[in-house]
């Protein structure tokens, strides 16, 4: 069994609970994750997800048995579904901020790696 980082590094396992307790207060990650809940507490969203599981796995059932008229419909339905989802202002809302939450988090890992690096040069 490979030892914890608590067990390694106690000084580096603070600091770095310390980064996650400011990660998850900064206003951006608390944001995405109150759309977060909202979109998966959500009926519609849910239902419209469900739709277009459906109608992903109706298409390729078509294409296998070669039923062209039914996968060009099923293709226009999960179309019009998409659009629908897409134009949603919760899940505009909800993807503006996982884009801003992720751009974040990888702004953290990538000047961790170049200090790293640095260190390492």
């Amino acid at each position: 069994m490979e030892p914890t980082i608590d067990q390694i590094e106690p000084r580096i396992a603070k600091e770095l609970d310390q980064l996650i307790t400011m990660l998850a207060n900064k206003e951006e990650i608390v944001r995405y994750k109150e759309l977060e809940k909202y979109v998966h507490e959500n009926k519609w969203i849910n239902h419209t997800i469900e739709q277009i599981k459906k109608k992903q796995k109706e298409l390729v059932q078509f294409e296998h048995y070669d039923k062209p008229e039914a996968h060009k419909k099923a293709l226009e339905e999960l179309a019009e579904l998409n659009r629908l989802l897409d134009e949603n202002i919760t899940v505009k809302a909800y993807r503006a901020s996982l884009e801003e939450a992720n751009d974040i988090v990888q702004f953290i890992f990538k000047k961790m790696q170049d200090e790293i690096d640095m260190i390492n040069d």
